[in-house]
């Protein structure tokens, strides 16, 4: 089986950037090395693993499976218990995945893994969901 990688479109990560720059973003420590959107846990999530970091920002208002994107970071400074749009804007963010179907930041967490072979986004993506079982967003 041949696996062709197209380049990624240049347009959803321009628009995905914009929407960080314009969105609410107040993300809150829900595990260690797990950060998750106070406002909605469906759109943000942020990863920190040793001097690395992945953040994936799904778009409010995105078509099918164009409006999430995962970014990697270098990581050089102490990650604080809440995260704000401002210490977002002032990480590099490289873009590495774009989502094919998922519309929700999970989901993109999950497709990526498989796709980029990232067993810890998998993990990550399985910790949330027990969160969410567990009722710890009921009151968010």
């Amino acid at each position: 089986m041949t696996i062709i990688f197209f380049p990624m479109n240049q347009e959803i990560i321009r628009r995905n950037l914009n929407d960080i720059k314009s969105s609410g973003i107040l993300l809150e420590k829900i595990l260690p090395n797990i950060y998750v959107n106070r406002y909605n846990i469906f759109s943000d999530i942020f990863i920190v693993s040793e001097k690395k970091g992945m953040y994936v920002h799904c778009m409010k208002h995105c078509i099918k499976g164009t409006g999430c994107v995962l970014y990697e970071t270098t990581l050089s400074e102490k990650i604080p218990d809440i995260i704000n749009k401002e210490f977002i804007e002032k990480l590099e963010l490289k873009p590495i995945y774009i989502s094919k179907k998922a519309l929700i930041s999970i989901n993109t967490l999950r497709e990526a893994s498989n796709t980029l072979k990232k067993e810890e986004l998998k993990i990550a993506s399985e910790k949330i969901i027990q969160k969410i079982n567990e009722g710890l967003f009921d009151n968010f």
